[in-house]
Protein backbone atom coordinates (compact mmCIF):
# COMPACT_ATOMS: atom_id res chain seq x y z
CA UNK A 1 0.00 0.00 0.00
CA UNK A 2 2.81 2.64 0.94
CA UNK A 3 4.32 1.69 -2.30
CA UNK A 4 0.59 2.77 -3.99
CA UNK A 5 0.72 5.86 -2.12
CA UNK A 6 4.43 6.93 -3.21
CA UNK A 7 3.63 6.49 -6.97
CA UNK A 8 0.68 8.26 -6.39
CA UNK A 9 1.88 11.26 -4.85
CA UNK A 10 4.83 11.41 -6.84
CA UNK A 11 2.49 10.89 -10.44
CA UNK A 12 0.88 14.70 -8.65
CA UNK A 13 4.23 15.85 -8.19
CA UNK A 14 5.34 15.28 -11.45
CA UNK A 15 1.78 17.36 -12.32
CA UNK A 16 2.51 20.22 -10.39
CA UNK A 17 5.85 20.22 -13.22
CA UNK A 18 7.69 19.42 -9.47
CA UNK A 19 11.02 17.29 -10.00
CA UNK A 20 13.21 17.89 -6.84
CA UNK A 21 12.12 15.32 -4.29
CA UNK A 22 12.78 12.37 -2.30
CA UNK A 23 11.38 9.90 0.30
CA UNK A 24 12.00 10.11 3.85
CA UNK A 25 11.42 9.15 6.80
CA UNK A 26 9.34 11.26 9.64
CA UNK A 27 9.12 10.75 13.38
CA UNK A 28 8.23 12.30 16.41
CA UNK A 29 10.73 12.18 19.36
CA UNK A 30 11.83 14.41 22.62
CA UNK A 31 9.20 16.90 21.23
CA UNK A 32 10.60 17.23 17.96
CA UNK A 33 9.49 16.15 14.06
CA UNK A 34 12.09 14.96 12.73
CA UNK A 35 12.70 13.81 8.87
CA UNK A 36 15.50 11.75 7.60
CA UNK A 37 16.46 10.57 4.79
CA UNK A 38 18.91 7.43 3.14
CA UNK A 39 22.46 7.42 4.04
CA UNK A 40 25.25 4.88 3.71
CA UNK A 41 24.71 4.48 7.55
CA UNK A 42 20.90 3.81 7.88
CA UNK A 43 20.11 1.66 5.17
CA UNK A 44 19.09 -1.25 7.01
CA UNK A 45 16.89 0.58 9.36
CA UNK A 46 15.16 3.20 6.76
CA UNK A 47 11.72 3.36 6.43
CA UNK A 48 10.11 5.69 4.28
CA UNK A 49 7.08 7.26 5.25
CA UNK A 50 6.96 10.64 3.47
CA UNK A 51 8.18 12.53 0.52
CA UNK A 52 10.42 15.57 0.89
CA UNK A 53 9.95 18.09 -1.77
CA UNK A 54 12.84 20.73 -1.87
CA UNK A 55 11.74 24.46 -2.35
CA UNK A 56 12.64 27.63 -4.22
CA UNK A 57 14.15 27.90 -7.60
CA UNK A 58 15.27 24.30 -8.59
CA UNK A 59 11.07 23.33 -8.37
CA UNK A 60 10.07 27.07 -8.88
CA UNK A 61 8.22 27.04 -5.25
CA UNK A 62 7.61 29.43 -2.73
CA UNK A 63 5.34 27.76 -0.23
CA UNK A 64 3.77 29.82 2.50
CA UNK A 65 3.85 27.74 5.72
CA UNK A 66 0.86 27.93 7.96
CA UNK A 67 0.78 26.99 11.51
CA UNK A 68 -1.20 29.06 13.64
CA UNK A 69 -5.32 28.87 12.64
CA UNK A 70 -6.80 31.23 15.54
CA UNK A 71 -4.20 34.42 15.57
CA UNK A 72 -6.28 37.41 13.46
CA UNK A 73 -3.25 37.44 11.14
CA UNK A 74 -3.03 34.18 10.05
CA UNK A 75 -6.51 34.43 9.90
CA UNK A 76 -6.16 37.13 7.12
CA UNK A 77 -2.86 35.32 5.68
CA UNK A 78 -5.20 31.88 5.55
CA UNK A 79 -7.83 33.33 3.73
CA UNK A 80 -6.05 35.41 1.14
CA UNK A 81 -3.86 32.19 -0.07
CA UNK A 82 -7.06 29.99 0.08
CA UNK A 83 -8.67 32.48 -1.95
CA UNK A 84 -6.14 31.74 -4.83
CA UNK A 85 -7.10 28.43 -5.88
CA UNK A 86 -3.26 27.31 -5.27
CA UNK A 87 -2.54 23.63 -4.29
CA UNK A 88 -2.06 23.14 -0.50
CA UNK A 89 -0.69 20.93 2.04
CA UNK A 90 -3.02 20.08 5.35
CA UNK A 91 0.19 19.85 8.00
CA UNK A 92 -0.40 19.22 11.89
CA UNK A 93 -0.91 22.60 12.85
CA UNK A 94 -1.94 24.36 9.46
CA UNK A 95 -1.46 24.43 5.66
CA UNK A 96 1.54 24.92 3.25
CA UNK A 97 0.48 26.60 0.34
CA UNK A 98 2.18 26.34 -3.01
CA UNK A 99 3.00 29.39 -5.06
CA UNK A 100 5.77 29.93 -8.28
CA UNK A 101 8.67 30.96 -6.87
CA UNK A 102 9.13 34.15 -5.67
CA UNK A 103 13.04 36.00 -5.73
CA UNK A 104 11.72 38.73 -3.96
CA UNK A 105 10.98 36.61 -1.22
CA UNK A 106 13.96 35.03 1.16
CA UNK A 107 13.06 32.07 3.17
CA UNK A 108 12.40 33.45 6.39
CA UNK A 109 11.21 31.38 10.00
CA UNK A 110 8.38 33.01 11.90
CA UNK A 111 9.46 34.48 14.92
CA UNK A 112 6.62 36.43 16.77
CA UNK A 113 4.20 34.96 14.04
CA UNK A 114 3.74 31.14 12.93
CA UNK A 115 4.47 30.86 9.39
CA UNK A 116 7.10 30.21 7.18
CA UNK A 117 8.25 31.49 4.30
CA UNK A 118 10.09 28.10 2.44
CA UNK A 119 11.81 29.15 -0.07
CA UNK A 120 15.92 28.81 -1.60
CA UNK A 121 17.34 26.12 0.77
CA UNK A 122 14.06 25.26 2.60
CA UNK A 123 11.90 21.79 2.19
CA UNK A 124 8.44 21.03 2.80
CA UNK A 125 7.05 17.56 3.54
CA UNK A 126 4.60 16.10 1.28
CA UNK A 127 2.24 13.09 1.12
CA UNK A 128 1.66 10.32 2.42
CA UNK A 129 3.64 11.83 5.03
CA UNK A 130 2.68 10.78 8.10
CA UNK A 131 4.13 10.40 11.78
CA UNK A 132 3.28 10.02 15.27
CA UNK A 133 2.45 13.13 17.45
CA UNK A 134 2.12 12.13 21.37
CA UNK A 135 2.41 14.69 24.26
CA UNK A 136 1.46 13.68 27.98
CA UNK A 137 -2.41 14.13 27.56
CA UNK A 138 -2.86 12.40 23.40
CA UNK A 139 -1.45 10.01 20.80
CA UNK A 140 -2.40 11.15 17.34
CA UNK A 141 -1.25 9.79 13.96
CA UNK A 142 -0.86 12.07 12.21
CA UNK A 143 -1.11 12.62 8.17
CA UNK A 144 -0.47 15.28 5.50
CA UNK A 145 -3.38 15.78 3.22
CA UNK A 146 -3.01 17.29 -0.82
CA UNK A 147 -5.55 19.74 -2.01
CA UNK A 148 -5.32 20.06 -5.69
CA UNK A 149 -4.81 23.06 -7.52
CA UNK A 150 -3.51 25.27 -9.69
CA UNK A 151 0.44 27.03 -9.11
CA UNK A 152 0.26 30.76 -9.77
CA UNK A 153 2.26 33.58 -8.76
CA UNK A 154 1.93 34.77 -5.12
CA UNK A 155 -0.57 37.88 -5.64
CA UNK A 156 0.70 41.33 -4.96
CA UNK A 157 -1.79 41.45 -2.12
CA UNK A 158 -0.39 38.84 -0.47
CA UNK A 159 3.22 40.31 0.07
CA UNK A 160 1.42 43.37 0.69
CA UNK A 161 -0.02 41.98 3.45
CA UNK A 162 3.26 40.00 4.96
CA UNK A 163 5.24 43.03 4.16
CA UNK A 164 2.69 45.75 6.22
CA UNK A 165 1.37 43.09 8.55
CA UNK A 166 4.15 40.68 9.29
CA UNK A 167 7.66 42.96 9.06
CA UNK A 168 10.72 40.79 7.56
CA UNK A 169 12.23 41.99 10.97
CA UNK A 170 10.30 39.86 12.96
CA UNK A 171 11.18 37.14 11.39
CA UNK A 172 14.42 34.80 12.11
CA UNK A 173 16.33 35.10 8.91
CA UNK A 174 18.35 31.59 7.07
CA UNK A 175 21.77 33.11 7.49
CA UNK A 176 23.46 29.69 6.58
CA UNK A 177 21.71 28.18 3.32
CA UNK A 178 21.71 24.51 3.52
CA UNK A 179 21.26 22.31 0.84
CA UNK A 180 18.28 19.29 1.08
CA UNK A 181 21.18 16.28 1.70
CA UNK A 182 21.13 13.40 -0.26
CA UNK A 183 23.00 11.35 1.97
CA UNK A 184 23.14 12.36 5.59
CA UNK A 185 19.81 12.64 7.66
CA UNK A 186 18.30 16.15 8.64
CA UNK A 187 15.19 17.40 10.74
CA UNK A 188 13.00 20.25 10.33
CA UNK A 189 14.36 23.74 9.58
CA UNK A 190 17.20 21.58 7.86
CA UNK A 191 19.32 20.91 11.24
CA UNK A 192 21.97 17.96 10.95
CA UNK A 193 20.31 15.37 13.60
CA UNK A 194 22.21 11.81 14.68
CA UNK A 195 22.14 9.09 12.47
CA UNK A 196 20.01 6.94 15.20
CA UNK A 197 16.28 7.22 14.24
CA UNK A 198 14.51 6.97 17.77
CA UNK A 199 13.00 3.85 19.28
CA UNK A 200 9.60 3.34 20.36
CA UNK A 201 6.27 0.97 19.93
CA UNK A 202 3.11 3.13 20.18
CA UNK A 203 -0.77 1.44 19.64
CA UNK A 204 -4.03 2.61 19.32
CA UNK A 205 -3.49 6.09 18.11
CA UNK A 206 -6.18 8.52 16.69
CA UNK A 207 -5.98 11.28 13.75
CA UNK A 208 -7.16 14.77 14.50
CA UNK A 209 -7.87 14.58 10.46
CA UNK A 210 -9.64 11.32 10.54
CA UNK A 211 -11.74 10.16 13.79
CA UNK A 212 -10.53 6.43 12.71
CA UNK A 213 -8.72 4.43 15.35
CA UNK A 214 -5.45 2.39 14.22
CA UNK A 215 -4.03 -0.82 16.26
CA UNK A 216 -1.08 -1.07 14.25
CA UNK A 217 2.27 -0.76 15.92
CA UNK A 218 4.16 1.42 14.93
CA UNK A 219 8.19 0.57 15.21
CA UNK A 220 11.28 2.50 14.68
CA UNK A 221 14.76 0.66 15.09
CA UNK A 222 17.55 2.42 15.91
CA UNK A 223 20.83 2.19 13.85
CA UNK A 224 23.68 0.85 15.62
Amino acid sequence: ILDELFAINSNILHSLNIKHYQQCQVDFNNNKKQIFILSENNQRYFKPNGLLVKCGQDNDITIIDIDDKKHPHMIRLNDLCRSTGVPFVKTRKGFHYYFKYDDTLESRIGGNYKFDILGNNRNALFPPAEYIYENVNERLLIRYKFVNGTIIPMSDEIKAFISQSLPLEDFIPIEIPIEIPIEIPIVKNDILIEEKPPTKSIKMITSPDDTSTSSTNYEETPTN
